[in-house]
């Protein structure tokens, strides 16, 4: 297709008129009238998107424009465009991935995507496990659905009961983890995927976040979202981490570990990405509750906690979050954050950590200083000051009890 020049240009009807057609197609499933508005040139791409987006259960699939971004001879004309869907039982609300588009006419022929990228920035979803150009493996449990690509589907059908255990546990037990879901959406991926989604090297896990998308979204919306637009996270384990893990480790009695933790650490994070809730619950609460239901898992990280203790001292202060360029002040910080999570469930109850983690993660800890304090009022019947008086002196216990000994933690 020759690109055409400035003077030929689409306007933004043009851009839009397209998009419904597209949008119109992807609803009806139908492939072919689809690809009529796609250069050849792309079309096997765009027909594995098609097929994949289709593969994965969804109760909203459309395509919505955010802007036309430029118009010039040696590209065409760009347009933001947002694929706003919702994964059945797992999406409580419809999400956006955004693209980067390319539209071109060739004369008085038909205007045709020419390119396809996603998005740069962040917050705008791309890639998920559809955009990798290869059929997309569902695998449904009674609490979890996990896509994977069709090529990991052996190691997805692996992980499926200890991702589901995991995923049913954290549903019933996390009341901030559950609201409206059904079910966990787990994207079992490669770690160049999991690097590419989630900025994060080398993890056995990653949330990636998107933009919320409750309201249908008019076709002269000027914009898809707004700064202040909610936010949920995706779900993405290492595959291959998780099937060595599994192999060499055994199943943990609570479903898989990492699972467990990053749910209720998305969950933590909450909706708003412009709170800053105080930072120990986010890292201690999630790391408790990877271990929560795991005795060994457990003992290893009381262990831990403990011999940090014991080589710091008792706590002068809540945790607080360090110089994040400092490795050292951010694993002393997990490990106290861990200790608190761990004090607050063994002396006032696995439903009061529960309880009170759901409240402090809607306050924000720069401006709420007293809806902070009134929650640890509320729930635990004491103030911070109380608090950590109380944990220090269980910190100091819990040192003494250890023995150096680690037992290996499961998965």
């Amino acid at each position: 297709m020759t690109v055409p020049d400035v003077g030929s240009s689409l306007t933004d009807e043009q851009v839009r008129a397209v998009l419904r057609q597209m949008d119109a197609a992807l609803g009806q499933g139908d492939v072919e009238a689809y690809l009529q508005h796609v250069d050849p040139s792309l079309e096997p791409a765009q027909r594995a998107w098609f097929a994949a987006v289709h593969a994965v259960p969804m109760d909203v699939r459309q395509i919505r424009l955010d802007s036309v971004v430029s118009r010039n001879s040696s590209e065409g004309t760009v347009a933001h465009v947002g694929l706003r869907h919702q994964i059945t039982g797992g999406d409580p609300e419809p999400l956006l991935e955004q693209y980067r588009w390319v539209f071109a006419q060739d004369g008085d022929g038909p205007v045709r995507l020419v390119a396809s990228t996603g998005r740069n920035g962040a917050l705008f979803g791309h890639p998920q496990v559809w955009d990798r150009g290869e059929p997309v493996a569902v695998l449904e449990g009674d609490h979890v659905l996990v896509l994977a690509p069709e090529g990991s589907r052996a190691e997805a059908e692996l992980l499926l009961d200890t991702l589901d255990l995991a995923a049913g546990r954290s549903l019933e037990t996390l009341t901030f983890l559950a609201r409206g879901r059904e079910v966990l959406v787990v994207h079992l991926v490669g770690a160049e995927l999991l690097e590419e989604a989630t900025g994060v090297a080398e993890s056995p896990t990653g949330e990636q976040l998107l933009k919320v998308s409750p309201d249908e979204i008019p076709w002269d919306a000027p914009r898809l979202t707004g700064t202040d637009t909610p936010v949920a996270s995706r779900l993405l384990l290492d595959v291959d981490l998780a099937v060595d893990d599994l192999s060499e480790l055994g199943a943990s009695p609570g479903g898989h570990t990492s699972l467990r933790y990053v749910a209720a650490a998305s969950a933590l994070w909450g909706d708003d990405v412009n709170l800053w809730p105080q930072g120990w619950v986010v890292e201690g609460v999630s790391n408790w509750w990877s271990a929560a239901e795991d005795p060994h898992f457990l003992d290893s990280l009381r262990i831990q906690v403990g011999e940090h203790h014991r080589g710091s001292g008792p706590p002068a202060t809540l945790p607080v979050v360090p110089d994040l360029s400092d490795p050292d002040s951010v694993d002393a910080f997990t490990l106290e954050s861990v200790s608190l999570a761990l004090h607050v469930a063994e002396v006032h109850g696995q439903s009061a950590l529960i309880d009170l983690a759901g409240r402090l993660v809607l306050l924000d800890s720069r401006y709420d200083e007293k809806g902070i304090e009134s929650a640890y009022v509320d729930v635990l019947e004491l103030g911070q000051d109380e608090l950590l008086q109380q944990w220090a002196a269980w910190s100091g216990q819990l040192a003494e009890s250890v023995d150096g000994s680690l037992p290996p933690p499961t998965v």
